[in-house]
């Protein structure tokens, strides 16, 4: 089954609501119920066949797809391994990828090109590894998915940049509690 290349779409579902419309997304699943092998479609190739191991699988259907083609991709993303396959709508589903991955990789990126010194690898441990092991970014294809999902990314750009201004006035003001707070809050979650 996974001698198929893997294609992952590369596109916020309110976009990819617009470019590929009702039709063609039931056309698709027609055409995998008719297959009966697992195609996923996206923009790169990958023929790991453990790579949806231990993943989310994001199901993002729209008001007019069948029932049953929704439980179909459902089902596929158990056959394929995913850790937790969970039904979103496509806003709900931007605004948390804007959050978990978008936001995850502007800060990493941020967090790089704050501090002009071409050395930084020389002064690093393991935390700074590890919040910036996504900066290596593919410029091309990261500031399309930004724009893409622009209004969205902003308001969870401004989320974290209120807790990160809480943080620095708890630092500036000495306030230990709600530096504890926030931090115990962060272990918890």
């Amino acid at each position: 089954i996974f001698n198929y290349p893997i294609f992952l779409i590369r596109a916020t579902n309110q976009k990819l609501k617009k470019k590929v419309g009702v039709a063609v997304f039931e056309k698709i699943i027609k055409f995998l119920l008719k297959l009966s092998k697992i195609l996923i479609f996206t923009s790169s190739i990958f023929c790991d066949k453990e790579i949806f191991k231990k993943a989310n699988f994001i199901v993002t259907p729209m008001s007019t797809n069948k029932g049953e083609s929704i439980e179909l991709i459902e089902e596929l993303g158990k056959e394929i391994g995913s850790n937790h396959v969970t039904r979103l709508s496509p806003e709900l589903h931007d605004e948390m990828i804007a959050y978990v991955s978008q936001l995850a990789h502007i800060i990493a990126v941020s967090l790089m090109t704050a501090k002009d010194c071409d050395s930084l690898y020389e002064y690093t441990g393991n935390s700074f590894r590890d919040l910036t092991r996504i900066a290596d970014i593919n410029d091309s294809m990261w500031s399309e998915l930004f724009l893409d999902n622009k209004e969205t990314l902003l308001d969870q750009i401004d989320l974290f940049m209120g807790e990160m201004k809480k943080m620095r006035e708890a630092l500036d003001k000495g306030d230990v509690e709600t530096m504890k707070s926030m931090m115990r809050l962060s272990s918890e979650r």
